[in-house]
């Protein structure tokens, strides 16, 4: 009961003509035009009953109604309008037909009245008289609800006191977008496939629609795939999402992002904050020695770590996997569209991008042109840049670059990053040092390699105070306003009409 109350919450309810029930048929599923129907009724609130009888009589003199869940019975089968009470002797309790849900709606003397799903033939007028007797030996759980305040434009919206970052409210408590405001502007992959269950559950169907409905709009002239850090968690990525959604729509860009799991934040965090004490009753601080000791000490965990990370960017866009089957759903409409198409990826977004091209080689063979590829403090290796980019900037490739820019960090700013506040360098250097399996590997997103990293279509950007980058570290490029709304004039070929403000991106 309580995942179908959250469900409610999450994604609301649309009108029953827009998806009638058919046993054994969703009828194309969770479709976007069933998506905003549902942003009509939604929960404001629901609050679980305890089972005492009072406390229902005073929720349902409230909130009108409950919803409840319990024990059913052979009783519930002759329930008649001539006799509308459902037949209960706790003496001789009848056989168990297993549980389920329906709405008590009122109340007198002998019992609750009941609204039952099973049509109006059912009792009288699918309305019947639940025992008290019963209800003490089969309830099982009830729930009072408070509908929200119909306002679809507003949903999932936060208020601008919360996001101040002078609040006492964290950046990790903004609430998170309820999946229907988010619906369409992303594709949740884990270990090759997609995910199909929780909170933010997306499938090949919610990929064809999707690109469907960008085309048929004729709203937009540029759609971006974004692909977010891989040290970020899943509700980091989604608030994300949510906070891209709007300002690249009202320029005309439609904003589509790869959210994958692999929960390395917390695990390369746990292992730099362990190397870190260890380290601190060595050398009694932190200095630039006991980052040498933290290198040392995490290097064969981090390594493991990080190819992990590595593998899950890769077997998304393996043949027939999830990633894979979401670009061939997207092109199939997109390729012959009149829309350009733009990468834009943050960290190690850049290696989950670097593995899409190969993708968009094998569903666009003819070949197609990527119109910009943008990336963020990128950290993925040279190498993997000359594997993976280098030859598409260079059109020897199916799918090209017609240009590429890459934000970096000056390697002062680089040195005066952290990691947990721990590790006195950036997660680029950690990276290069710890996680890649030669030590001191070169990083496309660090300034001290990538200098001599050249193509005519390829710019560097360093971020420095009053340019086009603003970033002070390695995480704040994709919530950095100078930088982001350079992202939308390097899509849009002009200054963006409608920018980024900061408010919009101190959402995540």
């Amino acid at each position: 009961m309580r995942g179908a109350i959250k469900g409610w919450k999450n994604m609301g309810v649309c009108a029953e003509k827009l998806w009638p029930f058919v046993e054994d048929d969703l009828l194309g599923g969770y479709t976007v035009e069933r998506a905003k129907d549902a942003r009509n009724t939604t929960l404001g609130a629901y609050f679980r009953r305890a089972p005492q009888i009072s406390d229902y009589h005073a929720a349902i003199n409230e909130a009108g109604a409950l919803v409840v869940s319990a024990n059913t019975h052979d009783g519930w089968t002759n329930v008649t309008a001539a006799k509308p009470r459902i037949a209960y002797d706790p003496a001789k309790p009848p056989k168990g037909a297993g549980g389920h849900a329906f709405a008590v709606v009122g109340y007198d003397a002998d019992g609750f009245w009941i609204q039952n799903s099973w049509g109006k033939k059912w009792g009288k007028g699918g309305l019947a008289l639940w025992t008290y007797e019963d209800w003490f030996d089969n309830v099982m759980d009830g729930w009072a609800v408070r509908l929200a305040l119909s306002i679809p434009s507003l949903f999932g919206r936060v208020p601008h006191a919360v996001v101040m970052r002078d609040s006492a409210l964290p950046v990790a408590a903004i609430p998170l977008p309820p999946r229907h405001e988010i619906m369409g502007n992303y594709v949740h992959v884990d270990d090759g496939k997609f995910v199909e269950r929780g909170d933010y559950f997306s499938s090949a169907d919610d990929v064809a629609n999707t690109a469907g409905r960008i085309v048929e709009s004729g709203n937009y002239q540029h759609v971006m795939i974004y692909a977010h850090g891989g040290l970020n968690s899943v509700p980091a990525a989604v608030k994300r999402v949510a906070a891209y959604k709007e300002p690249f729509k009202r320029n005309g860009i439609y904003p589509y992002s790869f959210v994958y799991d692999n929960g390395l934040c917390e695990e390369l965090k746990d292992l730099v904050l362990r190397e870190g004490e260890k380290s601190e009753s060595r050398v009694g601080g932190f200095t630039d020695f006991s980052d040498l000791l933290i290198e040392k000490g995490s290097r064969g965990i981090g390594t493991a770590l990080w190819d992990e990370m590595k593998r899950d960017a890769t077997i998304a866009f393996d043949a027939g996997a999830g990633g894979d089957e979401a670009v061939r759903l997207l092109m199939a409409k997109l390729a012959g569209a009149p829309i350009r198409l733009h990468l834009v990826g943050h960290s190690t977004g850049a290696i989950l991008l670097g593995n899409l091209l190969a993708s968009l080689d094998r569903h666009v063979p003819g070949g197609y042109i990527v119109d910009s590829c943008i990336l963020m403090a990128p950290a993925c290796t040279v190498d993997f840049y000359e594997a993976n980019f280098a030859p598409r900037l260079a059109g020897s490739r199916p799918t090209s670059l017609s240009r590429m820019t890459v934000y970096s960090l000056t390697d002062h700013d680089e040195q005066d990053d952290h990691v947990a506040r721990i590790y006195r360098k950036s997660l680029l250097y950690l990276v290069s040092r710890v996680c890649e399996r030669a030590k001191e590997m070169p990083l496309l997103g660090m300034q001290k390699h990538n200098r001599g990293v050249a193509h005519r279509n390829l710019e560097h950007v360093y971020a420095a105070p009053e340019t086009r980058s603003e970033s002070k570290s390695h995480g704040g490029f994709d919530n950095d306003p100078a930088t982001m709304n350079d992202v939308l004039e390097l899509i849009l070929g002009k200054r963006p009409p409608k920018p980024f403000t900061l408010d919009e991106l101190n959402r995540f």
